[in-house]
């Protein structure tokens, strides 16, 4: 699986797991494989993490510090029509080139052992569509 899908997944699974909770989902079962594969997709997510170069997380919390106080006191997501800026042109090549490479990290593949369900075991969670097409990617066919 590729990084990045893992953190789609990741992604996916919280929304997938938050769902459970508010619906009250009480399918033991059910719960335990999410909670299971949450605490892998994690491990794998800050093992990832752990990859990014400081020099792009500096760089990165430049920019979304200098976003927030552009949105300060309005509801509305920042725009960078004209560039980042809070980046000088140095920085802003020095982001590009980093960037590149974390793009193909993203793309790189890597081994994740998920926890499988059976899907008999979990037919009385009563889940919507979209929920279910999330837990399909934890059942093997």
């Amino acid at each position: 699986m590729k990084n990045i899908e893992i953190k789609q997944l990741n992604a996916e699974l919280i929304f997938l797991i938050n769902h459970c909770i508010e619906s009250k989902n009480n399918n033991f079962y059910l719960n335990y494989a999410l909670n299971k594969n949450g605490q892998r997709l994690k491990k794998a997510i800050e093992e990832m993490d752990k990859a990014v170069p400081e020099e792009l997380k500096t760089i990165e919390g430049k920019i979304w510090s200098a976003a927030a106080e552009i949105a300060k006191g309005t509801e509305n997501e920042p725009k960078f029509e004209d560039g980042i800026p809070s980046l000088t042109d140095e920085e802003a090549l020095r982001r590009a080139e980093l960037m590149k490479d974390y793009n193909e990290f993203l793309q790189e593949d890597t081994d994740i052992n998920l926890y499988y369900l059976d899907a008999d075991k979990c037919q009385d969670a009563n889940l919507e569509f979209e929920f279910v097409t999330i837990l399909n990617n934890f059942i093997k066919e």
